[in-house]
């Protein structure tokens, strides 16, 4: 089956190109984004609906492109368009442009399996576990502490990749494991610790190493 990705067959990238592709994550969450692009690319048809033909490739892959999808360029480009033309009347409608761009990515679902969340909460400032105190507190967040937060998430978050990494490769681990050997795998970077302590932003430094370990 013709998959539409995000990243397709490109390496690794750095500075502007990776900050450009953060950026296209905001918008394939915003459908207001997706429907700026498909208009600036589509036209209507003789029913008077908005479409962009299937022969028109080049502007079907600038529109996913634009958003940070893209066609699979192992692939045959012609059926991957036919897959994107769900009822297959030659044309790609907005429901049809929409669902290529938001079509998960496969790392989804392990990136989901992940204790990002539980981290995140760690990094923030908790001194009760009252809800709408928390919120709060949130509401009033200075940009240094945003940044201290974001600084506390990054250096979590790379201890979590940095096993992930060690375990896959000495397992024998691969993209045609199980879903029960994947969900496993993934359970080796759940945090286990203590609850998180309470105490102002500035403690959570003091949390991480204890769930994560000394930064390396």
């Amino acid at each position: 089956m013709a998959w539409i990705g995000f990243f397709t067959d490109r390496n690794f990238v750095s500075g502007a190109a990776f900050k450009k592709q953060i950026e296209n994550c905001f918008k394939r969450l915003d459908s207001e984004a997706i429907k700026e692009v498909y208009k600036k690319y589509s036209s209507k048809n003789s029913k008077g609906n908005f479409t962009i033909p299937k022969s028109k490739k080049s502007e079907i892959r600038t529109a996913l492109e634009e958003l940070g999808a893209f066609l699979e360029s192992s692939q045959d480009e012609d059926s991957q368009l036919n897959h994107l033309d769900k009822n297959q009347d030659g044309e790609i409608d907005f429901e049809e442009f929409a669902f290529a761009v938001q079509r998960p990515w496969p790392l989804e679902p392990w990136a989901c399996s992940l204790p990002l969340a539980k981290l995140l909460v760690d990094c923030l400032p908790q001194r009760t576990r009252n809800t709408s105190q928390h919120l709060r507190k949130l509401d009033i967040l200075t940009e240094a502490e945003i940044q201290e937060i974001a600084e506390g998430f990054a250096f979590g978050l790379k201890k979590i990749l940095k096993q992930h990494n060690e375990d896959l490769s000495t397992s024998k681990y691969s993209e045609t494991a199980t879903d029960n050997q994947s969900s496993a795998l993934a359970l080796k970077f759940q945090a286990n610790g203590p609850e998180s302590s309470l105490g102002d932003l500035s403690d959570f430094h003091k949390g991480l190493p204890a769930r994560f370990g000394e930064q390396t």
